[in-house]
């Protein structure tokens, strides 16, 4: 399809075509070519005069670069053009404008073809608008950046082609044939590149337009030989179909090298030729001194007239866009205050809302410091609570101690009582069952004696056999080892239970 657009270049065809390869690149994410075919749309809209058609392409281009955070060769193509247009429009602020951010950009992104086209933008409008020595020094920056790749002959081209103009006109003669040696040199090149891939280049255009450089170079040396020689080899390449822009600068160079023979007819002829392409002021002062050295003073008040209504209306264009532009600089300073008014509002809009901000964080930091407070001071209290808690539990268990104590003495000491009333009530049968035991052995007693002290002893012995039952349950009761039981018919009696 590349061949086929080359084949339709500058024809509608070569548009649905480039279209074509857009959507198919687009599918595939072939973005590079994307961005080059588009750019292709863009030289062809330049050509075709379609400025709007023009700048939708460089946006895409612009657009699509910045979402993917690229920066393609394609998008100094695309500008470079707009620039371009903007210029031979002249509308030389705006130029101006475009080549500077291109520069700017190409400088931040590190863009050495953005460096290249903007530099050659910016001696392109330097040239214009009659600034020579700054074009040249444009030019060489120009051509700098072009030397370090050594990948954009066709730019490279152009740049020595427009440079020779301006060091022709400030009379840098070695400089101009340095130029264009080195111009031919890459012109051969070219050639021989795009004859072998077999692409369409335009060795007519650059062939005239060389060989008509060559002989005006010549021409303000007062090389005639040499002058003549080159004009006749661009006569070659001239014809119907040649651009305008190399028509003129051929009959330009025919102009000059017959002034220098003083041929003032083929001067003339050459004059008008070259002014009924463009209408030049330069090209009308080479008239007036050829009209002068002929004598045709008629016709040469003419020519100044025509110069001078001329230069009025160059000067009215001149002064009705400079107006044009100071209203339009006026509206965008009203704009631009508006704008300076309305960032003024939303900084204080912004300014309030972050002391707002600022109040709602503060608040909601104290509401969260008192909420903690808060529950500090109920934890605090719970903590305070559970101790007068343990405290008055731990009064309560030392009174309790202190009673249980008090009572423990209390047993002890009615144990003791107890005791001592015990060991007598005791002692008492005991003493009895051992006296009259004694007494038993005796044989100085009689019979009868001996029952009554044995029934003594036996009585003493049940006596003292309830005293030590009546100590045992009066123990098992304390320990809670005792209880009653009931029989019908029966007294109450007393169980123990074991």
């Amino acid at each position: 399809m590349n061949e086929l657009v080359s084949i339709n270049r500058q024809r509608e065809t070569e548009v649905s075509l480039d279209r074509e390869i857009i959507d198919i690149a687009m599918r595939l994410d072939s973005f590079q070519i994307v961005y080059n075919t588009m750019a292709k749309l863009s030289r062809y809209y330049y050509n075709q005069d379609r400025r709007d058609s023009l700048q939708y392409w460089f946006a895409m281009i612009d657009t699509i670069s910045r979402q993917r955070k690229e920066c393609p060769d394609a998008l100094f193509t695309a500008g470079s053009l707009v620039c371009q247009d903007y210029l031979w429009a002249e509308d030389y602020e705006l130029a101006m404008n475009e080549a500077i951010r291109q520069i700017n950009l190409a400088d931040r992104e590190h863009q050495e073809y953005g460096q290249a086209r903007g530099n050659y933008n910016l001696a392109l409008i330097y040239q214009i608008v009659g600034q020579n020595s700054n074009a040249v020094v444009a030019f060489r920056k120009s051509l700098a950046w072009l030397d370090k790749e050594q990948e954009w002959p066709v730019l490279e081209l152009q740049c020595l082609s427009d440079m020779v103009v301006s060091t022709l006109r400030l009379d840098q003669f070695e400089e101009s044939e340095m130029l264009l040696k080195q111009y031919d040199k890459l012109l051969g090149k070219m050639e021989q590149d795009y004859e072998i891939k077999g692409y369409n280049f335009q060795v007519v255009f650059h062939r005239c337009l060389l060989n008509s450089r060559f002989s005006e170079l010549y021409t303000r040396r007062g090389q005639m030989t040499r002058a003549r020689e080159y004009l006749e080899k661009a006569s070659v390449f001239m014809g119907d179909s040649l651009d305008g822009f190399v028509k003129y600068a051929y009959y330009q160079s025919e102009a000059l090298y017959y002034i220098k023979v003083e041929n003032n007819r083929l001067a003339l002829s050459a004059i008008d030729k070259a002014l009924a392409l463009q209408n030049d002021p330069n090209m009308l002062s080479l008239k007036i001194q050829v009209l002068r050295r002929c004598g045709r003073l008629q016709e040469t008040i003419l020519v100044y007239k025509e110069m001078l209504e001329m230069n009025a209306a160059a000067s009215n264009d001149a002064f009705t866009h400079q107006m044009n532009q100071l209203r339009v600089l006026n509206d965008l300073n009203d704009s631009e205050k508006q704008v300076r008014e309305l960032e003024y509002q939303n900084a204080q809009i912004a300014a309030k809302q972050r002391q707002l901000i600022y109040i709602l964080v503060t608040i909601g930091i104290l509401l969260l410091l008192l909420f903690l407070l808060y529950r500090l001071y109920q934890r605090t209290r719970r903590l305070k609570n559970d101790l007068l808690r343990e405290k008055d539990s731990l009064v309560e268990s030392e009174k309790l101690l202190r009673t249980i104590k008090e009572k423990a003495v209390e047993s002890n000491r009615q144990k003791i009582v107890f005791i001592a009333n015990i060991s007598h009530e005791v002692r008492t049968p005991l003493n009895a069952i051992v006296g009259f035991s004694e007494l038993l052995v005796d044989n100085s007693f009689p019979e009868e004696e001996k029952i009554a002290f044995a029934s003594t002893i036996n009585h003493s012995s049940e006596l003292l056999m309830n005293l030590i039952n009546d100590v045992l349950d009066l123990s098992r009761l304390e320990s809670g080892n005792f209880c009653f039981t009931i029989k019908n018919g029966m007294r109450w009696r007393f169980a123990a239970r074991y």
